[in-house]
């Protein structure tokens, strides 16, 4: 019996000892963080794409990965990083490492279009003086219609914000049509533009053209949009069907007679001021609103149909605003959120 726990006793050793070896030989190697390429991309409804997470460092012990997308409905994405467009919009990409949780994170835009590698931008202006802010890559170009071509090297530059600041004066006020070339992700255009087209670039975030002369404006092409200002215009109608990632739409000071914002399902803000909706029409429009009343007082949407004073729409008195109200919106003026 005694040489039974001795035996028993000899190879418990020989198992702490080997076990010691093994660890000596193998040590853990902890992760200390993950990328993940591409970062941004864009992709037609249908394709797929293999995202590659690579957990740092490349000698970590732990490789598992753990994938999530913020949309399934937009873009799914399977264990092994396989990710496979759905419909049009803008998801996140989130990967996570077993060991520590580190997350690395990516934006796909998917679009019904064939997508230029390189986004353009076109503009027409009848003034004397026309200026953008771009914010994108670091390489576009700008043709500014009359031989004049500018860089990036001869914009001003906000380091804080990315912001590139170009403008342009003109010997007359004759018709000029200025190209960006480059992805641009935000916009912000003026200069009494007559024309304006981003239907090229779809990495588009951010537009805010207010205050030109435009009477069409098409962002169908534009999924990734989730603020539009293009409010001071001369718009009859506005289309934002395809824009379901839109969180903040303003068109105050347009010509609309009707406004449909049924696919934009994380709107949270919107400005209507001063357009032609009548009473029917500014109900219709409440009844597309996305229902929040069940998402808790701080999801309540804004929505502004009028100035501090009252006016803006034929339709502002004689509206139903319990119908937006019953859907967790409440009204403010323009004047009291400016």
């Amino acid at each position: 019996m005694n040489r039974y726990f001795l035996y028993i006793a000899v190879a418990a050793l020989l198992t702490a000892a080997c076990n010691r070896q093994q660890e000596e030989e193998d040590p853990v190697i902890p992760v200390t963080g993950i990328t993940l390429n591409p970062c941004d991309t864009v992709l037609l409804v249908g394709a797929t794409l293999t995202l590659d997470a690579a957990v740092e460092p490349a000698e970590a012990t732990n490789q598992t990965v753990t994938w999530n997308t913020s949309d399934d409905r937009i873009a799914t994405v399977n264990s092994a990083g396989e990710l496979t467009a759905v419909a049009l919009g803008t998801v996140t990409i989130t990967a996570t490492t077993d060991d520590g949780e580190f997350t690395a994170t990516c934006i796909i835009t998917v679009s019904e279009d064939i997508i230029p590698e390189t986004g353009i931008i076109t503009m027409t202006t009848q003034a004397s003086k026309v200026w953008f802010t771009v914010v994108g890559a670091k390489d576009f170009s700008v043709d500014w219609g009359d031989g004049k071509q500018s860089s990036v090297n001869d914009a001003v530059y906000y380091k804080e914000s990315e912001l590139f600041v170009f403008t342009r004066e003109y010997s007359g006020a004759t018709a000029h049509n200025i190209v960006i070339t480059g992805n641009v992700t935000q916009l912000s255009c003026g200069g009494n533009l007559t024309a304006l087209d981003v239907s090229r670039n779809p990495t588009l975030t951010r537009l805010n053209c207010y205050g030109n002369q435009l009477t069409t404006l098409d962002v169908s092409r534009n999924p990734a949009l989730t603020d539009l200002d293009c409010g001071k215009n001369q718009l009859t109608a506005l289309d934002v069907s395809k824009n379901t990632a839109l969180e903040r739409l303003k068109c105050n000071q347009n010509q609309l007679t009707d406004l449909d914002v049924s696919k934009n399902t994380v709107l949270w803000l919107l400005e209507v001021v001063g357009n032609q909706l009548t009473a029917v029409a500014l109900n219709d429009l409440f009844r597309t609103l996305t229902d929040r009343s069940k998402l808790g007082p701080e999801y309540v949407g804004d929505i502004n149909i009028s100035t501090y004073s009252g006016g803006g729409n034929p339709g502002n008195s004689d509206c139903d605003r319990s119908i937006a109200e019953a859907r967790g919106w409440s009204f403010h003026s323009i004047r009291a959120l400016r």
